[in-house]
């Protein structure tokens, strides 16, 4: 057994639709950034500038 074999979704394609304005090479970095808890550095930067609590 392989690691990742045993985890919901595997095989099915990505879901990236809800993405639609983010440029086609950005998206997965981005959804990887998302699933960590990171902000991509632009959207950082508007946070920090908006005075919003960190997401």
């Amino acid at each position: 057994m392989e690691a990742g074999d045993d985890l919901p979704g595997k095989g099915r394609p990505v879901d990236l639709e809800h993405d639609i304005l983010t440029p086609a090479d950005l998206r997965m970095p981005f959804k990887v950034l998302r699933n960590a808890g990171i902000l991509p550095p632009e959207a950082d930067l508007k946070r920090r500038s908006s005075g919003s609590p960190r997401i």
